[in-house]
């Protein structure tokens, strides 16, 4: 396992960063931003159209419960 920091605002570079692994593990929070909400929803919106470009075979999404109430909002 590699654990990497990356802005997830650059798709092209988080999904090279991705591309090769087997499993892409996320345990993205937006507690850190003043619109928690919404920089939580475009941050997994990029991290899962990263991980598509990369082809990654496995996602898995780790994360409280904000996360929940976001995911709706996401293009899947």
């Amino acid at each position: 396992m590699t654990a990497v920091k990356t802005d997830v605002n650059d798709e092209a570079a988080l999904a090279a960063q991705l591309a090769g692994h087997d499993l892409v593990i996320s345990a993205f929070s937006g507690h850190a931003a003043g619109d928690v909400y919404q920089y939580f929803v475009d941050g997994f919106q990029h991290i899962l159209n990263s991980v598509k470009a990369s082809a990654a075979p496995r996602f898995l999404v780790v994360g409280a419960q904000v996360a929940w109430k976001s995911l709706p909002a996401c293009k899947w």
